[in-house]
């Protein structure tokens, strides 16, 4: 379509690009908001991912230090009682500290398993947050664009 450049006579004003330009400039608002509302969630997700790598990597140092603690608990119980003669219940009271710490230490595992999954978990929905943000930002682009082209300014 051709546009008028005089302008002191006005340009034929098709319908059809008033009716689209009306729709454009409702529309772009709620694509905004739509946009910041996603950023929002994008930035709290963020925000729990990297608590969830804390916690998980606070569990995997406290599970190491337990690991070294069970293995000089097994050392110091093979030294002190190998091929030596003691009473029964020293024995029995040696290895059931050994088997605390070694359930413990099982107990520990299975958290810090727990807590990569979470991580795991929490960096899926930042990513789906992050392709959410990205696709409102490709729409308000989009609307903006076409608000350009058929020749009215942004709200």
């Amino acid at each position: 379509m051709r546009r008028h450049i005089d302008t002191e006579t006005p340009a034929d004003i098709d319908p059809r690009e008033q009716e689209l330009q009306r729709v454009l400039s409702v529309l772009l608002p709620i694509r905004k908001q739509r946009l910041n509302r996603s950023e929002r969630l994008q930035r709290k997700q963020k925000q729990q991912l990297q608590q969830s790598q804390q916690t998980y990597h606070h569990g995997t140092q406290q599970l190491q230090q337990s690991q070294q603690r069970y293995e000089q608990t097994v050392d110091v119980f093979a030294k002190a009682h190998q091929g030596k003669s003691e009473p029964q219940s020293q024995l029995y009271d040696a290895i059931n500290t050994e088997q605390r710490q070694r359930t413990d230490l099982l107990c520990q595992q299975q958290q810090v398993t727990l807590l990569q999954q979470d991580m795991q978990k929490q960096q899926l929905l930042t990513d789906d947050a992050q392709r959410e943000v990205q696709h409102n930002q490709r729409d308000v682009e989009k609307i903006e664009y076409l608000l350009k082209i058929s020749g009215v300014t942004k709200p």
